[in-house]
């Protein structure tokens, strides 16, 4: 069974993916508990579980941001995506 994180973590997680949310974009702890009508408590939780899947980097004092991505990261997920299809 899904926790609220989860659910939280997947949907920021897919909107990164989905390049919705920008390589560098700040991801606004109190605009995003606005957005998915939650506490800020949740969306630290889900943000603090995208940092280990590197979508995400945390400033310090600062919050956090979609991580940057590098050509060679782009190229790697292209490569990869092809030989996954």
């Amino acid at each position: 069974m899904k926790t609220l994180v989860d659910e939280l973590y997947e949907s920021i997680h897919e909107e990164i993916i989905g390049n919705r949310l920008k390589p560098g974009q700040r991801l606004h702890i109190a605009q995003l508990a606005e957005q998915y009508h939650v506490g800020s408590g949740p969306i630290r939780e889900a943000l603090s579980r995208l940092l280990a899947t590197q979508l995400a980097i945390a400033i310090s004092q600062r919050g956090f941001r979609v991580a940057p991505i590098s050509r060679v990261d782009l190229h790697d997920i292209y490569k990869t995506r092809a030989h996954i299809e």
